[in-house]
């Protein structure tokens, strides 16, 4: 059985007036309304993301090393680099496409790669 606090604290959340609750009751409806403005309009589901940004070449190489698995060293071993410039080469592809971890770099470079400019 529920105590009186209990029962309290539930009637805060359920009762409309509560100024928290329907501030995040408005915030549900902004986030439900810009996930709506997402989708695609085919109705598949699929979320329409933005544009990829224009990055160089060896950004999108450095992407794609990372989203395979490989370690810094590893890359730099792929691309004939030394680790300080495939360090530097991943600090700029994080910045560029908003992201400070490897696994949002490798999710980033999924959802993105066929994005990707064509090798000159």
């Amino acid at each position: 059985m529920a105590t009186r606090a209990e029962d309290l604290h539930v009637s805060q959340w359920t009762d409309s007036s509560c100024g928290r609750c329907a501030e995040l009751e408005a915030q549900v409806q902004h986030l439900s309304a810009a996930l709506a403005e997402c989708l695609d309009a085919t109705g598949s589901g699929e979320v329409l993301l933005g544009p990829a940004p224009a990055l160089p070449p060896r950004s999108w190489d450095v992407l794609e090393l990372i989203a395979r698995g490989l370690t810094n060293r590893e890359i730099a071993a792929e691309l004939i680099v030394s680790p300080h410039t495939v360090k530097t080469h991943v600090k700029r592809a994080y910045a560029a496409i908003g992201v400070t971890t490897r696994a949002a770099a490798t999710r980033w470079y999924l959802e993105h790669r066929r994005h990707r400019p064509a090798a000159a």
